[in-house]
């Protein structure tokens, strides 16, 4: 779960966001959020979900922002969101037996693990 306080997207001068409704992981994550349409202007919360890297993201005028275009890089990942109804989705995407989810571990590199 990922929250952006009130207005935090109005301060968009220094941040980039690449794609539409997939981001590149280097993307401002308020502010990808805000574009793909998850967050409000008020602010909130929302899961992130991440995914394989795409191959190219594509620009995109969404909610009043241009997104801008950038190749994939093969060793990335594309981050796209997911709105909140309330907190107790944490409790049912997270404990789940089965579900595949990445660790990171104490080297900083991304392992595939499953929820037991």
């Amino acid at each position: 779960m990922v929250g952006c306080p009130e207005n935090c997207v109005s301060h968009i001068d220094d941040l980039n966001i690449f794609g539409s409704m997939e981001y590149s992981d280097d993307s401002a994550i308020c502010l990808a959020s805000f574009h793909s349409g998850t967050l409000d202007p008020i602010g909130g919360n929302f899961m992130v979900k991440v995914g394989k890297a795409l191959f190219e993201y594509a620009p995109e005028m969404r909610n009043g922002i241009t997104s801008k275009s950038k190749d994939g890089d093969p060793a990335g990942k594309s981050i796209s969101f997911e709105k909140m109804v309330d907190d107790s989705m944490l409790v049912l995407n997270a404990a789940k037996e089965g579900i595949k989810v990445d660790i990171l571990d104490n080297h900083g590199k991304w392992l595939p693990g499953k929820i037991v």
